[in-house]
């Protein structure tokens, strides 16, 4: 496996958030909740959303019946999960 792909920088970042941010065991569950979600509309190996991407996640998020903001919310931390797990 290449140690730069999205899914090994994905597990990378789960680790800091743990062990060095102490965020709580269900914010890293939303994080992997919403990779999960970007993971099966973008493909199997998540590259860094592009705004044309994260538009058509929001679209196809939403007319699965997702409140407003839990699509903005899923946007931010697509975002950031990703923007971070690329760097």
């Amino acid at each position: 496996m290449d140690p730069l792909s999205t899914c090994v920088l994905f597990e990378q970042l789960l680790s800091e958030r743990r062990y060095l941010r102490n965020v709580t065991p269900s914010t890293l569950e939303w994080h992997e909740t919403v990779f999960k979600a970007l993971q099966k509309f973008l493909g199997a190996d998540v590259a860094p959303p592009i705004k044309s991407n994260l538009q058509a996640f929001v679209v196809t998020i939403r007319q699965r019946g997702v409140k407003p903001v839990s699509c903005n919310t899923s946007v931010r931390r697509s975002s950031n999960t990703t923007n971070t797990a690329a760097c």
